[in-house]
């Protein structure tokens, strides 16, 4: 840029409302001239995958109508930036000297030109942020170039003004847009917004977005057939699409990705119950290079679908089927036979499949699916014992094993699953009611990395099963809601596990309906648990109380008056806040026991001394307590000043002598509420 150009003149409103260097006509379409994205990954240059540049576009204002102000205001700011004598002093040239330094910053804008586009953008993509990024932008023609495309890869579209402001810069037309803007858009998410996307905006963005390959609609409830079939049609490069939960969606789109989107690799259909067979199977036999499949909850979708998927989808590693319930045991059989690199199969809450699926499966080991990780079985009532023993048997590196539900598993279950050994990391057992404290002790000696367990409404459990459980060294989440049968005792057995060099690794803990437990346990469990991010204590009585009940997050609108009143659950910053109320009704606790002891010794003392006559007497009250069992009982007093002190009458104004403190200050301290006094009269509703 020549240094007698004017600054108004060289610049024009950019992506975000932002000012930059005004490319001449014949540069207005610079696709062809730089790189894309798409040719770094093909290994031209290697961004670095952590840049945020890729990710953080500049911060928007929140009031699309302040678009005008703005640019006056960034005008101000463009002068500056493109000031020869600004750039002179960072330089560190003198302002005697005029015509050298113009020279010395021509010298260097030329360098900074004539770098290879390569170069740049591989340095571009180690910048931190987007707002370098900008700065970068405003040097030259070539850079902004360069880093425009990096600032529209993938825009964060979080709010509603964002969301208007991109569709309007969009809508410019090339005489008056300094780029075309539209093209660099790789990777589109409404999900943030979906509650105001709308047809009408999906179709802006079908007009000026050609070159999408990720596109994530997720709960975009607004959107029909009309703008989706456009966008897909438009963008025949797309690699991945998520229509979770677009419940208008039919299959007038899906067949429009089957046509147009040869090459992708993921498409989620999650909730679009409007699916059908006819659509799916047009998807498995255009889209070969298939690699990612969700049709959870499509319970349209049958037999039909899995065959041709089985047969055309040679890629497939993931496949999610919750839901179908039109799908067969003769499918899943077929998915196992001919998807040979599947790593992640869901095919629960489907009661029709059984242990008939996987008969043709041997036990021998002679035929192992080595790929597998993940198998999700959540509420196949059908499947047994046997079925686990086969998996195990084919599958020896799982990794995810879920049969929630599954109310035929046993111990002898969980004794096939020791197999796993060390690969096995998760595990859910929720409502596997048969399971016992053996079986869970089994499973812990050979499964030794296990980082989740769910033992949910697993009834017959005890402390020996969370005894076991405890000894795990990598153990961050556990399930134990209504396992009714365990106390404290469980608890301080999770407070006193340890990992060698480690800070307790627990992370999440789930007790809730364990009605047994009592406050002292968890206020030990969150003082020896730094990590602990949720706390779920549902109908647990002993926190049924306001000053506790006020650090949990709010229950989901959907639960039912009584739900409502007896959810207790903390995460977040809710946790840390629990864990300080605590922490000081232990000390205020701490504090009462010290003061009992105190006055009991002081008793003893005047009992000692036989003072009596004529001044007011003062009958001493036991403390109540804050937390816990009360602080001082009748058999610890005994034991301190024996049975006859306990009744003693003591002067008043004795105590206050002895103690240094007037006989108001001393009835004052007496009568004062201490915080968790109101805990009395539930306690006792508790015990009874």
């Amino acid at each position: 840029m020549s240094s007698n150009t004017s600054p108004q003149e060289s610049t024009t409103t950019g992506p975000f409302g932002f000012l930059l260097p005004l490319i001449s006509s014949s540069n207005t379409h610079v696709g062809p001239q730089v790189p894309s994205q798409r040719d770094l990954i093909n290994g031209l240059v290697s961004p670095s995958p952590t840049s945020s540049a890729y990710t953080t576009p500049p911060q928007l204002s929140d009031s699309p109508e302040d678009d005008d102000e703005d640019d006056d205001d960034t005008a101000a700011d463009i002068d500056d930036d493109f000031s020869d004598k600004d750039g002179i002093h960072e330089l560190g040239f003198s302002d005697d000297d005029d015509e050298s330094s113009s020279q010395a910053m021509k010298r260097l804008r030329m360098h900074a030109t004539n770098l290879p586009t390569e170069l740049v953008l591989a340095v571009f993509s180690h910048l931190d942020s987007a707002e370098d990024v900008r700065s970068a932008l405003l040097v030259c023609k070539a850079w902004a170039r360069c880093a425009v495309e990096l600032l529209w890869y993938r825009p964060n579209l979080n709010t509603t003004p964002v969301l208007l402001r991109f569709l309007k810069t969009l809508k410019k037309s090339d005489d008056t847009s300094t780029f075309p803007y539209g093209r660099f858009v790789r990777r589109l998410n409404l999900t943030a917004v979906s509650d105001h996307t709308s047809d009408q905006m999906m179709t802006s963005i079908a007009d000026a977005c050609c070159e999408l390959e990720r596109l994530t609609l997720a709960s975009c409830r607004r959107l029909t057939d009309a703008s989706l079939a456009s966008v897909v049609r438009n963008n025949s490069g797309l690699i991945a699409i998520d229509l979770s939960h677009v419940e208008l969606l039919t299959d007038e789109t899906v067949k429009a990705v089957a046509s147009s989107c040869r090459k992708l690799q993921g498409l989620n259909l999650t909730g679009c119950k409007l699916i059908t067979d006819y659509s799916v199977v047009q998807v498995a036999q255009n889209c070969r290079y298939l690699r990612r499949l969700k049709l959870l909850d499509c319970n349209l979708i049958s037999d039909i679908s899995i065959a041709a998927i089985a047969t055309n989808c040679q890629n497939l590693m993931e496949l999610d089927l919750q839901g179908c319930t039109l799908v067969q045991d003769e499918s899943i059989t077929a998915a196992f036979n001919n998807l040979p690199v599947l790593r992640e199969f869901k095919m629960g809450l489907n009661p029709n499949i059984t242990d008939k699926a996987f008969e043709s499966f041997p036990i021998d080991g002679s035929l192992q699916f080595d790929t597998l990780r993940i198998l999700d079985l959540t509420g196949c009532v059908e499947i047994t014992d046997a079925t686990v023993f086969r998996i195990v048997s084919f599958s020896p590196k799982l990794r995810n094993l879920v049969l929630a539900k599954c109310s035929n598993i046993t111990d002898n279950s969980l004794h096939h699953i020791t197999k796993l050994g060390r690969s096995l990391h998760y595990l859910h057992l929720g409502h596997c009611s048969l399971i016992t404290d053996a079986g869970v002790s089994q499973l812990v000696r050979h499964c030794t990395r296990i980082r989740y367990i769910d033992l949910a409404c697993c009834m017959q459990l005890t402390n020996n099963a969370v005894n076991d459980l405890a000894t795990l060294p990598k153990l961050r989440r556990v399930g134990l809601v209504k396992c009714q049968n365990i106390t404290d005792l469980a608890i301080h057995a999770l407070v006193q596990r340890r990992t060698v060099g480690l800070e307790n690794s627990l992370e999440r803990v789930h007790l809730s309906y364990c009605s047994n437990l009592t406050i002292p346990a968890i206020h030990d469990l969150l003082q020896n648990c730094p990590r602990l991010t949720h706390l779920s204590l549902t109908g647990v009585p002993a926190f049924m109380r306001s000053d506790l009940t006020q650090y949990c997050r709010a229950p989901p609108a959907e639960f039912n008056q009584h739900q409502q009143a007896v959810f207790c659950v903390f995460s977040g910053t809710g946790v840390g806040r629990l864990r300080q109320h605590l922490a000081h009704l232990a000390r205020e606790q701490q504090t009462m026991i010290i003061r009992a002891q105190q006055h009991a010794q002081l008793q003893a003392h005047l009992h000692q001394q036989a003072i009596h006559g004529g001044q007011q007497i003062l009958q001493q009250p036991l403390l109540a307590p804050i937390f816990g069992d009360p602080i001082i009982g009748a058999m610890e007093m005994a034991d301190i000043l024996g049975d006859d002190v306990l009744t003693t009458d003591v002067p008043a104004g004795s105590i206050a002598n002895q103690i240094n403190l007037g006989s108001d200050q001393t009835e004052q301290q007496e009568v004062t509420p201490v915080p968790g006094d109101d805990m009395d009269d539930m306690y006792e509703g508790n015990s009874e």
